[in-house]
């Protein structure tokens, strides 16, 4: 069965109680940022307010061993800024990058909560990745737009992703 994060948020958390999963991997996000600007309260319920509830609930769940939030370096501030380097400050340029500089800081307190519980929190943001998010939101040659603003000169790939982070 398919449930919405916000409307359905204590089916998702009874779900996940009777899982009782070990890892917990995050993609879950309300991503169009063009539209993030007709719809920002819908975008901060979803990206932070639904995430703060969900992260919470599994904090309290026995058994959880590792959880990782994945992000977007839009938080940095428009894509086609180019490459965001190491140590760059948070500027987000939207409410869907605001909302999700807001879950990715209070990611960051989570994992220093409860490192000493055993439970190691990672957050990610992998730049731009060869997926179909682009084209659902309107923008289907994107990558092709600012792969010259990447220093690999090429996009990532979701199996990339997933094997730097496992």
């Amino acid at each position: 069965a398919q449930l919405h994060l916000v409307k359905d948020s204590d089916k998702v958390i009874a779900a996940l109680k009777d899982f009782r999963p070990r890892y917990v991997v995050n993609f879950a996000a309300q991503g169009e940022v063009r539209t993030s600007f007709d719809h920002p309260i819908e975008h901060f319920e979803t990206n932070t307010l639904a995430m703060v509830k969900l992260t919470t609930a599994l904090q309290k769940m026995e058994g959880l061993k590792r959880y990782l939030h994945i992000s977007t370096p839009e938080v940095y501030g428009s894509a086609a800024d180019g490459a965001v380097r190491e140590g760059a400050v948070m500027n987000p340029s939207s409410p869907y990058a605001a909302s999700k500089g807001a879950i990715d800081t209070f990611t960051l307190g989570l994992a220093r909560e409860v490192a000493a519980e055993g439970i190691r929190v990672n957050g990610v943001r992998p730049g731009l990745i060869d997926t179909d998010i682009h084209a659902s939101g309107g923008v289907p040659d994107r990558i092709d737009q600012l792969r010259d603003t990447i220093p690999m000169k090429r996009e990532g790939s979701a199996e990339e992703v997933a094997q730097a982070v496992c």
